[in-house]
């Protein structure tokens, strides 16, 4: 696996310029994570979630981390064996199966929500 040389924040401008969902992955590991990384989670990042590593409970995580509280957070398998798709996950509470259906859940917005 190779780095990207561009800091969290310019990752997040791009992914939000071209409409995408800026999520980062795994934010509770040792290794491979924000705060593996950086130390700290950057104040000013504009995330649409976060997801916690099936290594931990969220709402422990929420314990450590108060100041993420603004935050939804998600939580998957991160498989990388296929015997491991779907052992973790997140319920997404939609009206239909769309794009925008899933911001807005992240988003807690209109009744959708995370879970």
């Amino acid at each position: 696996a190779g780095s990207l040389n561009k800091s969290i924040g310019q990752l997040e401008e791009f992914v939000h310029r071209i409409g995408g969902i800026f999520i980062p992955a795994h934010i509770d590991r040792g290794k491979n994570s924000v705060f593996s990384q950086l130390g700290f989670f950057p104040p000013d990042l504009k995330a649409d979630a976060l997801e916690v590593s099936k290594r931990s409970k969220i709402t422990d995580f929420r314990k450590k981390h108060p100041e993420l509280d603004r935050f939804t957070m998600i939580t998957n398998s991160d498989a990388h064996f296929l015997e491991d798709v779907g052992t973790f996950y997140s319920l997404f509470y939609l009206e239909k199966r769309s794009f925008q259906e899933v911001q807005m859940a992240l988003a807690g917005l209109m009744e959708r929500r995370v879970h």
